[in-house]
């Protein structure tokens, strides 16, 4: 699916030489000056965090590993990203700032990439006889724990785990013939608990998550998968849909896991804690490496977390490197895209239909420009049909297309295309599609305004807008009278500040984000937004209740007061 807000891995698999040669064109080392964006022209910067990146005419010597947050990924076609480079002076991001470092991970509790520094909100991990440092599955520096003394520990103050959410690490461990399970990471808030441990003798890897009290025992609601080997790179994800029950765990985001109980899943305390390396009660340590831990704000789905592991498992063949052009004079791209072959595919008394194909560009085609007679028609999207309107039956007119790319380039003409229009009313083959009853005339296809195809599932579609007396929308769903029905489940006030907090929208309301995409439908939304204000008018009637009832006991409060008064006036 379309996946919004996503951190992309950039690696050195994604890099032209000369960024990282540490030659005329390269970057600076260190990455200071690396930029993102989503246009060619770069006005559209991407928040990004540069992990580590060493430049060297060595390959050998070289490191990247770099996140950058991006808007929206597509399912069905490519996503193109640009990186600027090469200039001197430049520092990173402050990590605070809308490009920094934790805006790649706003959407996260927690990250970190080698157990020691957080990313997402600039916690402190403190290092606890601290694991030294190895390589990591991106070719840069993670820790890597003795199994013995190495444990790493921060503070989850604010950080509750009733709420579903997803987490996910890279572990590499040691052989080892001991039975004893190792605890690789976990986290322990007032009432909850989640774990996730490892039985290196016969490899396998277990997650769970407790919702009870006192000293916690994992021994329900755990999940296991088991037949890996040591001294290999593997992605576990843990998540959670409700404490205990509804937990899920997934390796290289292959099958599921059973629903397993196990006994000896372990302890931990009813402190709040959170631990990489051993259990809170320092017991059970961790023998081998880990990398690239994250805790979301929110449950992540399939599709979101193969992604991440395509992105991760195998950089190379996730993104591919575009062709350096330089950026001196002002733009980025200056390549021109090839001209596209045009073909008419039909007419009518006014109407012409053109389609072509065959352009290309170093970077992307993104549009294409239509001439009717010489002069410009229309400019497109990266649509490859058109249909020109308003020509006059039997007449000669001729056509010719010129592609775009992302910074304006604009290649040569295509092949012109003569068409002429029909002298009869119909299509080519004389079948007409209007029919006329009375003053009513009828159209039995799809119409297109300023388009050239109407979207799988509609009528009508306007690429600009409308000016109408009056709009009616016909609901096939129920009008939101539901709410003043007995048995409503009304979301209490602190049910919806909650989710306010951690969504930024209201509930069962589409975020900017989701109607950026999608867009809005004008019933749906007015039924959701009249759901909203007659849960409002119940909240309104509630208070208005509490407040008479506040407001008779203030009045016998009085009563008895001046009864009081009375009586200490009389005695006194």
């Amino acid at each position: 699916s379309n996946l919004l807000d996503f951190p992309v891995l950039i690696t050195l698999d994604h890099l032209n030489n000369e960024i990282v040669d540490g030659g005329a064109n390269s970057a600076l080392n260190g990455g200071g000056d690396i930029r993102f964006s989503s246009d060619a022209g770069g006005n559209n910067q991407l928040a990004v965090e540069v992990v580590e990146f060493v430049t060297s005419p060595t390959p050998a010597n070289r490191r990247c590993q770099i996140w950058v947050k991006v808007p929206s990924l597509s399912a069905i076609s490519d996503t193109t990203i640009y990186i600027w480079y090469n200039k001197t002076g430049e520092v990173q991001p402050a990590a605070g700032s809308v490009y920094g470092s934790q805006s790649v991970w706003s959407n996260y509790d927690f990250v970190t990439h080698d157990m020691r520094t957080e990313s997402s909100s600039g916690k402190t991990i403190t290092l606890n006889n601290a694991a030294s440092l190895s390589s990591g599955p991106f070719g840069t520096s993670v820790s890597d724990f003795n199994g013995s003394t190495n444990y790493h520990s921060w503070d989850p103050s604010g950080m509750g785990l009733s709420s579903q959410r997803t987490i996910s690490v890279w572990a590499n461990f040691d052989p080892s013939t001991s039975t004893v399970w190792q605890r690789m990471f976990q986290l322990a808030v007032p009432n909850n608990l989640l774990a996730v441990q490892l039985a290196s003798t016969d490899g396998r890897f277990i997650f769970g998550t407790d919702n009870g009290t006192g000293t916690h025992v994992l021994q329900s609601g755990t999940r296991m998968l088991e037949g890996f080997n040591s001294n290999i790179w593997y992605r576990v994800t843990g998540s959670w849909t409700t404490l205990e029950t509804g937990t899920d765990l997934k390796v290289n985001s292959g099958s599921s896991a059973t629903l397993t109980a196990l006994d000896n899943m372990g302890g931990g305390s009813s402190a709040q804690t959170a631990r990489f390396g051993n259990r809170s009660d320092g017991n059970n340590y961790f023998d081998g490496r880990m990398a690239c831990f994250t805790i979301s704000k929110d449950l992540l789905s399939d599709d979101y977390v193969e992604t991440e592991y395509n992105n991760q498992s195998s950089p190379s063949t996730f993104a591919v490197a575009g062709t350096p052009q330089s950026a001196s004079s002002g733009g980025g791209d200056t390549q021109s895209p090839t001209a596209p072959a045009l073909s008419s595919t039909g007419q009518t008394q006014t109407t012409a239909d053109l389609s072509w194909s065959g352009a290309t560009d170093n970077i992307g085609v993104a549009g294409y420009k239509v001439f009717k007679d010489g002069t410009l028609e229309t400019t497109l999207g990266n649509i490859t049909t058109y249909q020109v309107t308003g020509l006059t039956a039997s007449t000669t007119y001729s056509f010719t297309v010129t592609a775009l790319d992302a910074a304006g380039n604009e290649s040569a003409p295509s092949n012109s295309v003569s068409v002429t229009t029909d002298s009869t009313s119909g299509r080519g083959g004389g079948t007409s599609i209007w029919s006329e009853s009375g003053t009513t005339a009828s159209y039995s296809g799809e119409v297109a305004v300023g388009l050239a195809t109407v979207p799988t599932g509609y009528k009508m579609a306007i690429d600009g807008k409308l000016v109408t007396e009056e709009v009616r929308v016909e609901l096939s769903d129920s009008w939101p009278d539901y709410v003043f029905q007995e048995g409503y489940d009304l979301p209490t006030l602190e049910e919806i500040q909650r989710h306010i907090k951690e969504k930024g929208h209201l509930p069962n309301i589409p975020s900017a984000q989701e109607v950026e995409v999608n867009g809005i439908e004008v019933g749906k939304m007015n039924r959701l937004l009249l759901e909203k204000i007659e849960e409002l008018m119940l909240h309104t009637i509630q208070l208005n209740e509490q407040n008479k009832q506040q407001r008779e006991i203030n009045k016998q409060l009085r009563k008895e007061l001046q009864t009081l008064k009375k009586i200490v006036d009389e005695n006194f």
